[in-house]
């Protein structure tokens, strides 16, 4: 690009603000800042990375809120189950880690939503198919369906974590149902 041209101008000025914020804080002295129409272009900038990051952290709580109640219902809490069901909707829709959807996954097939735990776990590789845990959730929830899925979502699993020491032994589902 040409030095001449817009990209310069905006480097010079980027330059010169840096270098205005710099003086102020080590020696006190003032500087002319840059124009008008710039600070707010960065005011403007900076606001609406706020208000993005903001909704981020709402799904966030959202996610963790949801992740302890199953977490909870797995270790022998008593929740309704149409709360499970809401909480697994959640968990869908606000947790946007791989990983938090895998561990919730695994909470409510303990917790004895195992349909629930499988849609988690399936989303979890469709969104993750590179992440370890989304395949060892889904070698979980498919284990006493349908061994031969689970057999699949393992090998995949020890492909991606070859020092795994494979699947361990499920719970009872929390839901009165045997193993």
């Amino acid at each position: 690009m040409d030095f001449k041209g817009r990209g310069h101008r905006q480097a010079v000025i980027g330059g010169r603000l840096a270098a205005c914020v710099l003086a102020w804080a080590t020696t006190g002295r003032e500087c002319r800042l840059p124009s008008v129409p710039l600070r707010l272009g960065i005011l403007a900038v900076c606001v609406a990375a706020i208000a993005v990051l903001a909704g981020r952290l709402s799904d966030q709580d959202r996610c963790q809120d949801a992740r302890r109640a199953a977490f909870a219902a797995a270790g022998g809490a008593r929740v309704a189950p149409r709360s499970l069901a809401v909480d697994a909707r959640v968990v869908r829709a606000a947790c946007h880690d791989v990983d938090d959807l895998a561990a919730g996954s695994v909470s409510l097939l303990v917790a004895g939503r195992s349909a629930d735990a499988l849609a988690l776990a399936r989303e979890a590789t469709r969104r993750g198919p590179e992440v370890f845990s989304a395949w060892a959730a889904l070698e979980a929830a498919e284990r006493r369906a349908d061994p031969a899925a689970a057999h699949r979502a393992e090998a995949r699993a020890r492909a991606l974590n070859p020092r795994w020491s494979g699947p361990v032994p499920l719970p009872a589902p929390r839901g009165g149902a045997g193993p």
